[in-house]
Formats: C-alpha cells, structure tokens, sequence
C-alpha cells in the first residue's frame, strides 16, 4: 500500500474543508484494501477496531500527563493491529 505523504496529511486536517482530498484518498485506500484480498467484514472490523482506538486515545488525551501509561497501552494496541489483522486474513483463508 502506498502511504499517504506528511504534507498531504497536514493539507487533510487543515485545508481540506471540502473532504475532497480525504474521499479521495481514503477510496484510493479501499481499493488497495480490496486487491489485497480483504474482505467487506475484514475492513468493517478493521475500521472498528480502529474507532475503538481512537475513541480510547481520545479518553487518554484528556486525562492529562497522569495518563502517561494508559496513552502507552493505547499505542501499543495500535501497533499490534497489523499482526493482530494479518493473523486473521490467514485463519479466514484457513492457513
């Protein structure tokens, strides 16, 4: 998958009042999703966990600095994401 430039990213959250750029990007993203074989439900579960994620890096944030720890365990759940999908997309083609 080809990441998406830093600069592009900055130009996402502040210029991009339309959300031109972000539909684009994030359909060019589905696509590759999909050639790479992941199914409808994977991506749905992917973008789930991820919310969660977020909603729990949100929660986190405004605990302030006495947070510290859970901000980690919040990083490293997001780390883990790639192994944690890559170890489904293989149960679910039975390898």
């Amino acid at each position: 998958m080809s990441p998406i430039p830093e600069i592009e990213v900055k130009k996402i959250i502040t210029e991009d009042a339309s959300g031109e750029l972000l539909v684009q990007r994030t359909d060019q993203f589905g696509k590759e999703l999909k050639d790479l074989g992941l199914s409808t439900s994977q991506i749905r579960s992917l973008f789930g966990e991820v919310r969660q994620i977020q909603g729990e890096w949100a929660v986190a944030r405004q605990k302030g600095e006495a947070a510290a720890a859970e901000r980690q365990k919040v990083l490293r759940r997001l780390i883990l994401l790639k192994p944690k999908m890559e170890s489904r997309a293989r149960r679910e083609r039975g390898q």
